[in-house]
């Protein structure tokens, strides 16, 4: 069994239209840095509150793109709340 390399952010948003623009600009960008598929998550009580799924070709290109300047960036242009993160101890 192959597992696969994922990454999961959570973010509360302040508006989520905003946000979803912001977040497809940067697809290229996650791309490049061997994302291969994007899953986001809306709750259904409270949809600004998002789960960003992200599975990738490489866990070391994830790595690089968690603490790239295109994350940055992406962050920065985004109507976000606090983002939080979490690590996975094998992240």
């Amino acid at each position: 069994m192959t597992f696969r390399n994922i990454v999961l952010i959570r973010h509360k948003v302040a508006n989520y239209r905003k946000w979803k623009t912001v977040f497809d600009a940067y697809g290229e960008a996650r791309r490049e840095h061997g994302c291969e598929q994007v899953h986001v998550f809306r709750r259904a009580d409270n949809p600004k509150e998002l789960v960003v799924m992200m599975i990738w070709s490489d866990l070391g290109k994830a790595r690089e793109y968690v603490v790239s300047d295109d994350l940055r960036g992406m962050l920065a242009d985004a109507p976000l709340a606090l983002p939080r993160f979490g690590r996975d101890s094998n992240v």
